[in-house]
């Protein structure tokens, strides 16, 4: 059984990946938001503090990025971990991801073992 009841906000633009990951998070007892873009997933952050963000690092127009300088900007966002998801599309994304303040990265499609692992184990994500 998952961590009870951390709160995850899954941030990505395809419905059907958004959809994969809650029922994974949900079926370990992770609390799940989610957010098809930039400007809801701030809004869900506002209303509700995410223990951990995972973020598809290619939201249209280059969002993905942008939230994760606005998140490393603002103070009460900033200890947030999270971890980026993306399509094997460059290989330096890693690399950008890290530089961006990631915690973590994982292709798609995402490893759910993989991804629970680093989610439950604190030892394997920085704590806020």
């Amino acid at each position: 059984m998952g961590v009870a009841r951390e709160y995850v906000l899954i941030v990505d633009a395809n419905q059907h990946d958004r959809c994969f990951l809650a029922s994974v998070l949900q079926e370990a007892d992770f609390a799940v938001g989610e957010a098809d873009n930039t400007v809801l997933a701030l809004a869900r952050m506002r209303s509700r503090r995410p223990t951990v963000i995972v973020l598809d690092l290619h939201l249209p127009e280059g969002e993905s990025y942008d939230l994760l300088v606005r998140l490393r900007k603002d103070p009460a966002l900033q200890a947030i971990p999270v971890f980026g998801i993306s399509s094997p599309l460059s290989p330096n994304e890693e690399q950008k991801a890290l530089q961006y303040g990631c915690a973590g990265y994982f292709q798609k499609p995402v490893n759910a073992a993989e991804l629970m692992a680093r989610l439950i184990d604190p030892g394997t994500r920085p704590g806020p």
